[in-house]
């Protein structure tokens, strides 16, 4: 299997079967994922809920092809994802995974409008091309009119709604939210769960958010808790 499998569908349908993840540190080898079993499918929103340091952002790291599980397998529309190399992993994160960070990661020197082409840059899109796409989808989080601000001239949900449409750069079908709305406000926060539980609704992106916020899981079609490394809960 090459990268170029998995970029022939604008949607995406994953799955983790049967995943254990351990880490070896001097004190020991310390279990984070018990067996997860997941399955979401294209145009889902589905929030992942549970304390910090119960496995979530792990979860996460999987599906984006950051790490690799102990045991068990990530499939990626019916492909594994484990058994790309690292540079076809490299292709993954930059082609079909769009990433949102509680930290906004925007690129201090670089305005609203730059950042949002830089994945474009790393894909070899045309500059012209690069630069409607970015102003676009600037104009879907409604950050058209600061597009040649810089980060700290960008409130924290400016900056959010900025993140995301880096995020859409490269019009990834999985999207993976890690803590989004962490350091926002209540109203901020409600506003960014919608802006990316509509990337779900009305783009059919593959949408999960790992999140304490309790704004998001009336938002999403599905929410999941997590526990001590596997899933305890759902309301389905």
């Amino acid at each position: 299997m090459s990268s170029s499998d998995l970029s022939t569908s604008n949607r995406a349908h994953v799955k983790l079967e049967g995943v254990f993840k351990s880490y070896q540190t001097r004190a020991g080898e310390i279990p984070v994922l018990l067996g997860v079993d997941l399955e979401v499918h294209p145009g889902e929103a589905v929030a992942i809920m549970g304390r910090s340091g119960c496995g979530k952002t792990t979860l996460l790291n999987l599906l984006g092809g950051i790490d690799h599980p102990s045991t068990g397998r990530v499939f990626y529309n019916g492909n594994d994802v484990g058994e790309l190399s690292e540079r076809e992993l490299e292709d993954y994160r930059l082609m079909n995974v769009g990433f949102v960070f509680q930290q906004f990661n925007l690129i201090p020197s670089l305005t609203a409008l730059e950042n949002a082409m830089l994945p474009m840059i790393l894909a070899e899109v045309d500059q012209q091309e690069r630069h409607q796409r970015a102003m676009h989808l600037l104009e879907l989080v409604e950050m058209a009119g600061k597009a040649h601000k810089f980060p700290d001239e960008l409130s924290g949900g400016e900056q959010q709604r900025t993140s995301i449409s880096v995020a859409l750069a490269n019009n990834a079908p999985l999207i993976l939210a890690d803590e989004p709305t962490g350091n926002l406000d209540s109203k901020i926060s409600e506003s960014i769960a919608k802006w990316l539980c509509s990337l779900a609704r009305d783009h059919g992106k593959t949408v999960l958010i790992v999140s304490h916020d309790p704004h998001i899981p009336p938002l999403v079609d599905r929410s999941l808790v997590m526990e001590d490394g596997k899933f305890e809960q759902s309301d389905e």
